[in-house]
């Protein structure tokens, strides 16, 4: 397993990326919840979906599964999509999580369930946690070895918010599947 972690260090996307992993639905399901069109779905390597999101200047999602959960991927960040609505979207009658780095290294490390989002923090900023944590309700920020109280905590940095939804979560996003392969793909209306 590759885990997530490789995201934070990896040059294929120093303009940025934008990960969704949603519980228990299939790649097809995922892309349906972050508002793709149907007949727009296609199977395309990175290459050819950067091609394309350069022709329709959109964001483009290339979708998988692994280990339980459905992902999508897209390069250069969110863009000008509500990553917010797209999470609470994705994360109906389940769970889901995001995270996104741009070209200007904004990043941003977010958790929602039943189509309400539950978590977003700033990866290096003081954000409030929720009381309970922020995924089975057992996981605490304290659990989670993070600083601070819950009125007062921060994620230290974007391999720290990797690590932390990796081990919680569970979470792997296959890199020579993700970097070579061919997805399931969108572009984002």
């Amino acid at each position: 397993m590759d885990g997530i972690r490789w995201l934070s260090a990896e040059s294929h996307f120093d303009l940025g990326y934008w990960v969704v992993f949603a519980r228990g639905i299939g790649p097809e399901e995922l892309l349906d919840r972050m508002g793709v069109e149907a007949g727009s779905v296609r199977r395309l390597d990175r290459f050819d979906a950067g091609d394309l999101m350069d022709e329709l200047d959109t964001a483009v999602l290339r979708a998988g599964e692994s280990c339980g959960w459905a992902f999508a991927v897209a390069e250069g960040g969110p863009g000008g999509t509500n990553s917010s609505q797209a999470l609470s979207s994705a994360s109906a009658g389940s769970e889901a999580v995001e995270f996104w780095r741009t070209v200007n290294q904004d990043k941003m490390f977010a958790y929602a369930r039943n189509g309400e989002e539950v978590f977003r923090c700033e990866p290096g900023q003081v954000h409030p946690l929720p009381t309970g944590g922020f995924s089975p309700d057992s996981v605490s920020a304290a659990s989670l070895g993070l600083p601070g109280t819950a009125a007062d905590t921060a994620i230290g940095s974007e391999r720290d918010a990797l690590t932390v939804a990796e081990e919680v979560f569970g979470l792997n996003l296959p890199k020579d599947e993700v970097l070579e392969g061919v997805l399931l793909s969108a572009p984002l209306p």
